[in-house]
């Protein structure tokens, strides 16, 4: 099935979905691509009955490798909706989401911009990538270890409080 078929049962089904799940927080892991949002978000869903959506996976479900301006805006949106179908009542989605307007789509509830590496092989990309005025953690090194703890902390008492 060519994707945008597959986009219109996305929508389609989002309300449906939504019946089952309140309140759905979406965690956002966002940086240039090799920067560890994927080795990071793996850390970080051990911890959580969650959904995890990956950019990459996502893209490929969908069959779009469209990396221009309206294609990442796409990506954007197709990731909120895919967190706001989510049965779970936490979503972490890693994804580039390289521009103030692509996070603003996703509308994370919790941000965590990877800022370990400068460039990436993708010219393209470092070209538009965009440094957030803020985030929720800003992490510069690639020691899953030493950051994840802190971040599991605060997503726990994050969802208590949503209970």
């Amino acid at each position: 099935m060519p994707w945008p078929f597959k986009e219109i049962f996305v929508f389609y089904c989002r309300g449906a979905l939504k019946l089952y799940n309140a309140f759905t927080m979406r965690i956002l892991i966002f940086g240039l691509p090799g920067s560890g949002k994927t080795t990071l978000t793996k850390e970080l869903i051990k911890h959580f009955p969650c959904l995890y959506l990956n950019g990459d996976k996502v893209r490929d479900l969908f069959e779009d490798k469209d990396f221009s301006k309206e294609g990442r805006l796409r990506q954007a949106r197709r990731m909120r909706v895919l967190a706001d179908m989510a049965p779970k009542a936490m979503v972490i989605a890693d994804f580039v989401c390289p521009t103030k307007e692509t996070r603003k789509i996703f509308g994370p509830h919790l941000s965590i911009w990877l800022n370990t590496i400068e460039d990436c092989r993708f010219k393209n990309t470092n070209k538009i990538f965009e440094i957030p005025k803020k985030a929720n953690y800003i992490i510069s090194t690639k020691d899953v270890h030493k950051h994840s703890p802190l971040i599991i902390k605060r997503l726990k008492e994050m969802a208590r409080h949503e209970k």
